[in-house]
């Protein structure tokens, strides 16, 4: 088992302080924008909107997920 530098949780802790408001942001505009695309094009296109950018968001959280961990974070 490697050993942990005194500092890789300090990182893991910030990565998440800052890593989280940034989610809910996103997900708070992606909510914005679907109803603004609602509004415009109808409701096939604003569930098309969601589910790509609830894709995106995912694959997004997976990556930094995945880049904390290398990093020595939790």
């Amino acid at each position: 088992m490697p050993s942990r530098r005194p500092y890789d949780e300090v990182k893991s802790m910030i990565a998440l302080i800052l890593g989280l408001p940034l989610l809910v942001a996103l997900v708070w505009l992606l909510l914005g924008y679907t109803n603004l695309v609602w509004g415009e094009f109808g409701i096939g296109a604003a569930a098309l909107f969601l589910l790509a950018g609830v894709v995106v968001l995912a694959g997004l959280t997976l990556k930094s997920y995945s880049l904390l961990q290398e990093a020595g974070g939790r």
